[in-house]
């Protein structure tokens, strides 16, 4: 059975981690406000994608990324046999005009671009249909959907700043009159020296975009990387400020910090355990932690403030009676990453807390090894709540859990042991005292989740 939607309700971010998360294999169809895009995954990686109904075929691919020539590419067409991709490869590869490996890189890039580019849709439908693979002849390749999620997400922030930043196109560019701007020292891309070539006091951005090949989106970022460089600046206003550093998908803080003895302890306790549970046999290993709790309770924060990377958030404006209280919440998930040892990674996933959104719990439950409960001190009509959320986890994993009762530091937040007389807890269970906006508090509170997760299973 088809699933559909739309992209207001379900953005493409959140249906990428879905796809992931529930390692599914189907055809994703996107009719966005830019147009139509094709995905197909399988077991949750994404395995060809393209712009319009049906991918591009092959020597288009490789002459668009300057892997082959014009004439290369006749020469390849005048080949008897079928035009499958499959079979353009073992041409060019028989011919000797490439190898495999350019070949696949080739594919990989314009299939990566393609998954990109639909981040930035806002508008529009998909449909889902499960168990539908790629053409005939299609060459495919597995690509990670995380690896696709942090960087389309990294862009889709990047294209938000460069909108803020250039919110009219119907202005003129000038080279810039700084004395101590030296072109030659900047290195250009192509598409910059190509909007270079056609400022002059006529063409406005939008018409060096038309003039150039350009998209909105493309103009942005060319402007944008001329105006920081210092190269140009636009006519009849200041110019505004550079907000386009360089920027690095994955940017590290540093190391969780535990003190280094109990720290290799218990990585290597842990390691063992899971290697048993799991029955895995390499030294590196990776934990799935899920962050839940009601509406407001601070699982945004609770990651932010440990996630050795840039937290990947799918938060979004309220348009319900809750906005009063936030005025954004996690739709389907956010998602941070703990390097606690060379040998030991820790996940965090932080559910979304609205009551509609049930749904996603049990899929961000799937392979978990524990789970850390989130409470506001401070809101005590949300403790009823809570007590539903760790009942329903409960049904889904016997995994081990901690409870955080985050907001310590404000006067009127109840003290843990009340909470847990309140929610009714075992006294098995650790209720631990938190600030999720303080690193140091969130770290007490994983170390004590780790701790609780040995002693279940060893205790098991």
């Amino acid at each position: 059975m088809a699933l559909r939607g739309n992209l207001q309700d379900f953005t493409p971010t959140q249906l990428f981690n879905l796809i992931k998360l529930a390692r599914k294999t189907g055809s994703l169809t996107i009719e966005g406000n830019q147009g139509t895009a094709r995905l197909y995954c399988d077991d949750g990686k994404l395995v060809c994608a393209s712009l319009g109904n049906e991918p591009p075929p092959l020597d288009d691919i490789l002459l668009r990324a300057g892997k082959i020539s014009e004439e290369q590419a006749r020469m390849v067409d005048s080949q008897k046999g079928p035009h499958l991709d499959k079979a353009i490869a073992l041409r060019l590869m028989t011919m000797r005009y490439l190898v495999r490996e350019e070949i696949m890189e080739a594919l990989q890039a314009q299939m990566s671009e393609a998954a990109y580019t639909v981040f930035t849709w806002s508008k529009g439908s998909f449909r889902f249909d499960p168990d539908v693979l790629p053409p005939s002849g299609q060459i495919v390749i597995s690509v990670n959907l995380e690896d696709i999620v942090a960087e389309g997400s990294r862009r889709l922030k990047e294209a938000e700043k460069l909108e803020e930043m250039l919110p009219n196109l119907d202005v003129v560019l000038r080279f810039t009159t700084r004395p101590d701007v030296k072109m030659r020292n900047v290195n250009l891309s192509v598409d910059e020296w190509k909007a270079i070539s056609f400022i002059n006091p006529r063409n406005t951005i939008r018409k060096i975009a038309g003039y150039a090949g350009m998209d909105e989106g493309q103009i942005r970022k060319v402007v944008g990387r001329l105006l920081s460089e210092g190269l140009v600046e636009l006519v009849g206003r200041e110019a505004p400020k550079p907000v386009l550093a360089p920027v690095v998908p994955i940017v590290r803080k540093p190391a969780a910090g535990m003190p280094a003895p109990m720290q290799r302890n218990i990585v290597l306790r842990l390691i063992d355990r899971i290697r048993r549970l799991y029955e895995v046999g390499s030294r590196m290993q990776t934990v799935k932690m899920v962050i839940t709790g009601a509406f407001n309770a601070g699982k945004t924060e609770f990651i932010k403030s440990i996630s050795e990377i840039d937290v990947v958030s799918t938060e979004r404006k309220i348009s319900d009676e809750t906005s009063r209280i936030k005025g954004q919440t996690t739709v389907a998930m956010d998602f941070g990453r703990i390097t606690v040892d060379k040998d030991l990674v820790l996940y965090l996933f932080g559910t979304p807390g609205q009551k509609r959104f049930e749904f996603m719990w049990e899929i961000l439950s799937e392979g978990m090894l524990g789970f850390v409960v989130l409470v506001d001190s401070t809101r005590p009509e949300t403790f009823k709540e809570t007590v539903s959320i760790i009942n329903t986890f409960a049904s889904y994993s016997n995994s081990p859990f901690v409870i955080a009762a985050n907001k310590q530091d404000c006067e009127d937040s109840w003290s843990p042991e009340d909470i847990r007389i309140v929610l009714g807890i075992d006294e098995r269970v650790k209720v631990l005292p938190c600030t999720a906006v303080q690193r140091e508090s969130v770290k007490n509170v994983l170390l004590e989740l780790l701790y609780t997760i040995l002693e279940t299973t060893e205790g098991g």
